[in-house]
């Protein structure tokens, strides 16, 4: 019998999830900074540019680390940049820029230049995404998939545990943590030139934490 949803998410909550997070907030940061800098789309970019086939390559060693905590935020980002990506797809066939592909719907042609970047097979690009789409869900809009217990790696491969499914149990684990940790979580997600004040967005999440 599968387990009910209150077990399943009291299993991923870290006791000492504020302590961790005090103690890492810092490689955290500049992990998920040194990150964003490399993977954001660019403004202008068309789905055709090269730089977004260099972030996708870029995401796609991240998430091939040993690094479980890299993994989790290669996958946040993934998924946001092939959002963003299908966006411009879209934009691009509205402009007339895309060719030959009408009958093609902007997901997969999106899968075609995940494809084209890493030189993958398209099974396995689509494991990785599903894999990322996951996470992300479990994320929560935030960073907050980085201080789960090691039973969430399970939980995030489980593809009998819908997506829905698992956005509730975020849901859950949100509610279940102090307020003044899910807000450190809200400001180490920024992308680091989103400021309050004079106070970066880790400095913001120390004192936080400290309060």
């Amino acid at each position: 019998m599968p387990a009910s949803q209150s077990t399943v998410t009291q299993s991923l909550i870290r006791h000492d999830a504020k302590q961790f997070l005090l103690d890492n907030c810092g490689e955290i940061y500049q992990e998920w900074t040194s990150l964003l800098a490399k993977t954001t789309l660019p403004a202008e970019a068309t789905s055709s540019d090269q730089r977004i086939l260099d972030m996708l390559l870029t995401l796609d060693v991240a998430f091939n680390t040993a690094s479980q905590r890299i993994i989790r935020l290669a996958s946040i980002q993934l998924t946001r940049v092939l959002k963003g990506l299908k966006e411009k797809v879209k934009e691009d066939r509205r402009r007339g820029l895309i060719d030959g592909q009408r009958s093609k719907r902007d997901a997969s042609i999106v899968i075609d230049i995940y494809c084209r970047a890493t030189g993958k097979p398209r099974a396995l690009v689509l494991s990785n995404t599903r894999f990322a789409n996951r996470c992300s869900a479990l994320a929560k809009d935030s960073l907050l998939a980085i201080i789960l217990t090691d039973h969430d790696a399970k939980l995030i491969k489980n593809t009998s545990i819908s997506i829905s499914r698992l956005q509730a149990i975020a849901e859950e684990i949100t509610r279940a943590y102090p307020p003044e940790l899910i807000l450190a979580l809200n400001y180490l997600s920024n992308d680091g030139s989103k400021m309050a004040g004079d106070e970066s967005s880790l400095m913001l999440a120390r004192r936080i934490m400290l309060a």
